[in-house]
């Protein structure tokens, strides 16, 4: 067993060209570390920038996004990947709107004996919001994702994915909020192994619940928990992970 401390940060620009309805161009930078008081070998840093071109207009926005990811393992660097999303928003009703993407991404991993992991990715989704109030909204996504190698004969790489999730978020005052979310999932692989004799078929479920509470005008503590739990017909794959999370929220 080993405890790690975690750490997220993002940092969102958006720049208006011309009239506020038209074009923007949006930036995007993200940092995530994970550091373990043992066991520094599976320390994570990772890091992301994601540039984009939007176009707003009253009933839609329309935005083309730029991904370029890195993660390091340890002290090396293990995984880079590339990609790029188009995605609309459409307003149906000042309280309706749908949002769908459609991502293509290139995984490539440093260590030549992780090469037969490199895959392409592919990740199509929509989802529908409704405002309740002011305050408050429900949101439900579908997904769907497939991922194929681009080398190698590793098993554990071809695999198509169905996610369904749905969130509810309320700011009951201007100084507390919560968000719950819930998801369900099932990862089928499409190589057989002949070790456990069956082609592997994941099926999971995930719960958060977060609370927000401004501590200053332009400063909010986030506290969260989160629970994970994995069911694989092969049982070396199952698990269940249980999160608490606490951070701080900068607007400015």
């Amino acid at each position: 067993d080993s405890t790690a401390l975690q750490v997220y940060a993002n940092v969102t620009n958006i720049y208006d060209i011309g009239r506020k309805n038209g074009y923007g161009i949006k930036n995007s930078f993200s940092f995530y570390l994970k550091d373990y008081t043992e066991h520094n070998l599976y320390d994570v840093v990772y890091l992301a920038y994601n540039p984009s071109l939007i176009y707003k207009e009253t009933l839609y926005t329309a935005e083309l996004v730029l991904g370029f990811d890195t993660l390091v393992l340890g002290k090396n660097k293990f995984l880079s990947s590339t990609s790029i999303m188009p995605r609309i928003e459409y307003n149906h009703s000042p309280t309706l709107r749908s949002l769908a993407h459609l991502k293509l991404q290139e995984k490539r991993f440093e260590r030549e004996a992780q090469e037969d992991l490199d895959a392409r990715r592919i990740e199509l989704s929509y989802g529908i919001q409704n405002l309740l109030s002011p305050r408050s909204y429900l949101q439900g996504n579908i997904f769907y994702i497939n991922e194929d190698s681009l080398r190698g004969t590793n098993i554990y790489v071809n695999f198509d994915e169905y996610k369904v999730n749905g969130s509810y978020a309320n700011q009951f005052t201007s100084t507390y909020g919560i968000n719950l979310h819930a998801q369900l999932r099932n990862r089928k692989y499409k190589d057989f192994s002949s070790g456990f004799n069956s082609v592997r078929d994941d099926k999971g479920i995930l719960t958060t619940f977060d609370v927000t509470m401004k501590v200053m005008p332009t400063l909010r503590l986030k506290l969260g928990t989160s629970y994970e739990y994995i069911k694989s017909n092969q049982e070396r794959f199952s698990y269940k992970k249980h999160i608490i999370s606490a951070g701080v929220i900068k607007t400015f």
